[in-house]
């Protein structure tokens, strides 16, 4: 049975999210965001290492089980969908990566979803140059 661990909260209601950005690239993959502060944009993220697949859900094909992460990294633990990338290995291979299924849903985009080794948020920081 598949069972969702909460891990974090992000920094801002993503009810206040202007912008999402999924980078995928060189093994990491992040989900970047901004936000305005006091009239100047900022943006956060947080940033898959060593990533092995994504998802992604649009909000109006949500569940109410996709809900558990709104504004949440979660982790799905005794996740069904790593134990089906884990089959589709090479036997020898199976316990080569170490593999957990994170979960994040935003307000108004949906849900991400994401196996990797590990995680972390990235630092708030102004955007230069923004809007």
């Amino acid at each position: 049975m598949e069972l969702k661990k909460r891990l974090a909260e992000i920094s801002i209601p993503s009810t206040e999210i202007e912008r999402r950005r999924v980078d995928d690239s060189r093994g990491a993959w992040t989900l970047r965001y901004s936000y305005f502060v006091e009239d100047r944009l900022h943006q956060a993220g947080v940033e898959f290492s060593r990533r092995r697949a994504y998802r992604y859900r649009a909000e109006s094909h949500c569940t109410v089980w996709h809900l558990d992460a709104y504004d949440t990294l979660v982790e799905v633990e005794n996740s069904e969908w790593v134990a089906e990338l884990r089959e589709a290995m090479p036997e020898d291979m199976r316990d080569m990566f170490e593999m957990h299924h994170y979960m994040i849903y935003l307000d108004s985009s949906g849900c991400f979803e994401v196996v990797a080794a590990s995680w972390q948020f990235l630092p708030e920081s102004e955007v230069v140059g923004g809007p």
